[in-house]
């Protein structure tokens, strides 16, 4: 539908998030968390692609936001995802769902290391904003590589706005952010000057994704970023 309604589109934030307990899976079988927060950002990107591309009359470049967050440091994949069409750990085979410790029906939930996944700090959480992390740089490389065939280059950035009063962790607001703060680092995102593929963080430092300590934050080999 929106490609048919606009001409182009200037900026596509992609901000789906939630909280998953285990055993929730997708229609095509994937793992909730990744499947919201990752596979559906990457698939309404790609779709929109071509809109991003199309050159603006000022020749302003079109902007992709992906929210990440600090916790896809606690994400992990196996090894397999980083090889040819591997699919790792995407069907819940390891990382399934988050912890709940008021609810006995949660606690099978575990990460990577098959420990228990006491989200946003590791598991299903941390596993899809560590995917929109990878797909951030490889989007960003492809862009550049792409160049700008209808006129326009596409700035892609991914963003961490800080713990904020989203609901999605149940947290006192006197120790998380308000709304309002949170939006000021999509803002700077979505306006300000800065290299295609950073990382921008809580405070509005911007960061490249190869520096990152994360062992995985470099720019993956499989498809599915």
């Amino acid at each position: 539908a929106v490609r048919s309604a606009v001409p182009r589109v200037d900026m596509l934030v992609n901000n789906a998030g939630l909280i998953t307990f285990p055993n929730l899976r997708t229609k095509q079988g994937f793992s909730m968390s990744f499947g919201v927060m990752h596979l559906g950002h990457f698939l309404l990107t790609r779709e929109l692609w071509p809109l991003l591309q199309q050159a603006h009359p000022r020749g302003i470049a079109a902007r992709v936001v992906n929210h990440a967050s600090a916790a896809m440091m606690g994400g992990r994949f196996h090894e397999s995802l980083f090889v040819g069409d591997g699919e790792g750990d995407l069907r819940g085979e390891i990382t399934d769902g988050c912890l709940d410790f008021f609810s006995p029906a949660t606690w099978s939930a575990k990460d990577a290391n098959g420990m228990p996944a006491v989200c946003p700090v590791v598991g299903g959480y941390s596993h899809a904003k560590l995917a929109q992390v990878l797909f951030t740089h490889e989007l960003a490389a492809r862009a550049v590589a792409e160049g700008a065939p209808k006129g326009r280059a596409v700035v892609v950035s991914a963003v961490h706005p800080g713990t904020v009063r989203s609901a999605i962790v149940p947290l006192p607001d006197v120790i998380v952010r308000p709304t309002a703060v949170g939006a000021r680092v999509l803002l700077f995102a979505l306006f300000a000057n800065y290299t295609s593929g950073s990382y921008i963080d809580e405070m509005l430092g911007t960061h490249d994704l190869i520096q990152s300590p994360h062992p995985q934050a470099g720019r993956p080999e499989g498809s599915w970023f």
